[in-house]
């Protein structure tokens, strides 16, 4: 019995184990299509302006990507098509759906495959909040005061500070070294300290200072001089963009052997200029500074805006001055050894000579130039008649080069009654051949005249070609107090200029019309300038011609 129960247990195993041979395998396609290459992912989220790359997984067949397009580039954008990637930017808030072609060689059936990824774009950038308004800095924050040479430094080294006051009464000395604290500005009220400065600063102010104690070695710097007594020494490898006197009833000293662009003088105060530097200064001279006195040993070119005193000593040589508006005088005392040109607010220009002092002015109606202070001439009393002939003046000591002119005045004329008066200059000598012109100022009754140039005829005397011109007859009216200015220049030519006659040395003559009765008046008047013979060449520097013609 134990034996057919076993035959009977074995039936059955063998029964189920056919059966179980029978059952087909899982679904190869099945298995297949579940490793079937895929997107990285079906849906993603980007904020505007993220890139996100767009990979496959599951490539066991070696898929490739051919082809990646966007449903909407405005809101999602591929921008970088790969064999295994897709990079996709978000562009806008939205969605978008991106499709991806891929396609595989090791099938020849179904081995292409279009797969979709939905990419949804939100914009959640937020205004960025204003900050809170920085409350303003307590002054100790931004602003030091200190009294020596470490507290200064320790001054200069605070990126926060930009006003340092070195304020002291002590005598001590200063030295700032070099750098640049262009968001700095410099207050110095310490009236018995020297100081040495190396550093450029925003702006310096000199409220006190000891006498001739600030020594600039710093390339840039813009002074403002508020002390009534200070001296500014500018080294001779120094610059000093501007200089600013605004003490008024001062006396302020400025020693120049480097640059200073422009010194301006802002109130009635006196500013002696000295020094080696051989560039001129540009001195202006505001109209608050009326009463100003400019003292100078080296070149300046002012520009006068009030009725000023323009002191220039030897060493002040091609100095220039210009009366920039209307109703400005100047009393001018040129120490130099060469004219000053003194131009008018509309441009009108003159010379006054070397060793001369002369008042000079721009009036609304005209400029004018009064008789030297030195040497006034005499005015002889005269009878008043009607004279109606001609006065000639001989300038015949000039000796005119070219490149060079000479400007004649009369120091004092006498008084022609009514009717006309014509004139005649001659004697001017010139040493080559190139012409010469001749104007005149006339001065009468308060009023002026300019005639204007003209050539002047050629002619020997004595072997030698002289030069004459004659101007034609002008009416007067009785007692008219005649005073003729007259200018030499070289005619403009190719090689010559107008503007040459700037540069020559003025003479001076007297000119006496004596006034008796017709039959009695001379028909020449020769200068009296004490017989002195004045020669006008290209050596101006020359030591005698010099002596000759400041005597």
């Amino acid at each position: 019995m134990k034996k057919n129960l076993m035959k009977k247990v074995f039936a059955v195993t063998l029964s189920v184990a056919l059966a179980c041979s029978l059952v087909p395998a899982t679904n190869p396609v099945t298995a297949s299509a579940a490793a079937s290459v895929k997107l990285k992912t079906a849906r993603k989220t980007l904020q505007v302006g993220d890139k996100y790359k767009l990979t496959l997984k599951n490539n066991t067949l070696n898929w490739k990507v051919k082809k990646a397009t966007s449903a909407d580039s405005k809101i999602a954008k591929v921008y970088k098509v790969a064999s295994k990637y897709v990079k996709v930017k978000g562009k806008s808030e939205g969605k978008a759906v991106v499709k991806v072609r891929v396609k595989t060689t090791k099938r020849k059936k179904n081995n292409v495959k279009t797969m979709k990824c939905t990419f949804t774009v939100k914009d959640n950038s937020t205004p960025t909040p204003t900050p809170d308004p920085t409350p303003d800095p307590t002054p100790g924050e931004t602003e030091k005061t200190v009294k020596t040479q470490e507290e200064l430094d320790a001054a200069l080294a605070d990126k926060n500070i930009v006003k340092i006051t070195v304020d002291t009464t002590e005598s001590v000395k200063f030295v700032i070294k070099e750098g640049s604290y262009t968001t700095v500005d410099l207050i110095v009220n310490a009236p018995n300290a020297d100081f040495e400065n190396n550093a450029v600063f925003k702006n310096v102010t000199i409220q006190a200072i000891k006498g001739e104690t600030w020594t600039e070695k710093a390339k840039g710097n813009i002074f403002k001089v508020l002390a009534k007594i200070a001296s500014i020494i500018v080294d001779k490898d120094a610059t000093v963009s501007s200089i600013d006197f605004t003490a008024a009833d001062g006396n302020v000293k400025l020693v120049v052997n480097g640059t200073v662009t422009t010194a301006t003088v802002s109130a009635k105060t006196k500013v002696a200029i000295s020094g080696e530097s051989k560039t001129a200064v540009n001195v202006k001279v505001a109209a608050a500074a009326k009463g100003a006195e400019v003292e100078s040993a080296v070149p300046v070119k002012v520009e006068a805006s009030a009725d000023m005193t323009l002191n220039l000593k030897e060493g002040a040589e091609k100095s220039e001055l210009k009366m920039v508006v209307a109703d400005v005088k100047v009393s001018l005392d040129n120490k130099t050894k060469e004219p000053v040109k003194v131009t008018t607010h509309d441009n009108k220009e003159s010379t006054v000579a070397a060793g001369r002092k002369q008042d000079v002015s721009s009036p609304a109606n005209g400029s004018t130039v009064t008789p030297p202070i030195t040497n006034p001439g005499t005015t002889t009393p005269a009878n008043k008649q009607d004279y109606k002939g001609e006065i000639g003046i001989s300038t015949a000591n000039v000796i005119i080069n070219t490149g060079a002119s000479v400007q004649v005045r009369s120091g004092a004329a006498g008084v022609v009654s009514e009717g006309s008066l014509s004139f005649t200059v001659s004697g001017a000598e010139h040493t080559s051949g190139a012409a010469i012109e001749c104007s005149a100022v006339l001065t009468y009754n308060g009023k002026t005249k300019f005639l204007n140039w003209r050539e002047c005829n050629k002619y020997e005397e004595e072997g030698k070609k002289k030069y004459s011109v004659t101007f034609e007859a002008y009416p007067f009216v009785a007692s008219d107090d005649v005073k003729i200015d007259l200018s030499y220049r070289v005619k403009a030519t190719g090689t010559t200029k107008e503007s040459d006659a700037v540069k020559a040395r003025q003479l001076s003559i007297n000119i006496n019309i004596p006034q008796l009765n017709e039959k009695d008046y001379p028909k020449t008047f020769e200068s009296k300038q004490s017989g002195t013979s004045v020669t006008i060449t290209d050596a101006l520097k020359d030591k005698e011609d010099s002596n000759n013609s400041s005597k």
